[in-house]
């Protein structure tokens, strides 16, 4: 599960522009795509609070495991509602705030995906 928290903070890229990949402008993706970087920096600050409290890496994604899930279903709707973005990999868009964001849509997909066990 550590690997979850490490590909979190792998796609908090909120100022760093890639060389490659494709640009998003359309208003419905770069709301749905922010929608996804607004989750995944909330996830990531709050398991690195949990863990920081000094519970273990397990208890604090099993803790946020609402979140988890949230996130999950946001990034299936993302692609049920914009199924043209699933050709893409890495993608770039202007967030809200003014800032470019990169995020890795293959590495979004597999994290949604892979199952999380709690007791």
């Amino acid at each position: 599960m550590n690997f979850f928290v490490i590909m979190l903070l792998a796609f908090v890229i909120s100022s760093v522009r890639a060389d490659d990949g494709a640009d998003i402008t359309d208003p419905g993706q770069v709301a749905g795509l922010s929608n996804l970087q607004d989750q995944i920096d909330s996830i990531s600050t709050a398991i690195m609070s949990c863990m920081d409290s000094g519970k273990d890496h397990k208890t604090c994604m099993c803790q946020h495991n609402d979140m988890i899930a949230e996130f999950n279903a946001s990034v299936g709707r993302l692609f049920s509602n914009h199924p043209e973005l699933k050709k893409f990999d890495l993608v770039r868009f202007r967030a809200p705030d003014g800032m470019w964001v990169s995020q890795s849509l293959e590495g979004i997909k597999r994290q949604a995906e892979s199952e999380q066990v709690c007791e």
